[in-house]
């Protein structure tokens, strides 16, 4: 009887254990980045005159279409990828054909850029940046173009220790039940 309580405490401790050990087996990849963001690096491309590389992250990682993705992009040497600063950039998002989001020519000082925007229906997107200045200086656009994939609603993360902790408190009970008889048994 007074091994249940230390069980269930043990049960408890390795599922408070696995649950980081899991986080950052499947959602750190320990690669240095230079924008520094809690969202996930979807795509680095070079742009198609190849004078800088563009990274387009998205916040959620996975949009869709029940809340607003910010894109977040980094405009970074090609050859170091440290930031480069006084970028002009327009963005577009297309579906299909159709142009659904074009923004003015915008400017960043520090090397990223943050863009707000709720898709409206699910499917395949394409974001095309296209850069115009680097450090004032007019330049041929060039554009690098994303593909975006986007769900018709946010699944929530349903993390492994859930069911390893479900499994072991079932398990506890039964093996409770088989031990001790089942519970809640009147003499008769």
């Amino acid at each position: 009887m007074r091994r249940l309580p230390i069980l269930m405490f043990a049960v408890m401790i390795s599922t408070v254990m696995i649950m980081p050990a899991h986080a950052q087996l499947y959602y750190d990849d320990n690669t240095p980045s230079s924008i520094p963001s809690y969202a996930q690096q979807n795509q680095l491309k070079i742009t198609d005159k190849g004078s800088l590389a563009i990274g387009l992250y998205t916040e959620p990682a996975n949009p869709s279409t029940s809340n607003p993705v910010t894109l977040e992009l980094s405009f970074e040497d090609k050859d170091t990828r440290t930031l480069i600063q006084n970028v002009d950039y327009a963005v577009s998002i297309t579906n299909d054909t159709s142009t659904i989001y074009q923004s003015p020519i915008s400017h960043s000082s520090a090397g990223t850029a943050k863009i707000l925007y709720q898709f409206k229906v699910p499917g395949k997107y394409d974001a095309v940046i296209s850069v115009t200045a680097i450090n004032s200086k007019q330049m041929p656009k060039e554009s690098a173009s994303f593909s975006i994939n986007v769900d018709s609603s946010a699944v929530p993360e349903f993390p492994l220790a859930v069911p390893i902790f479900l499994i072991g408190t079932i398990s506890v009970i039964a093996f409770y039940s088989m031990r001790f008889g089942k519970m809640g048994r009147t003499i008769a």
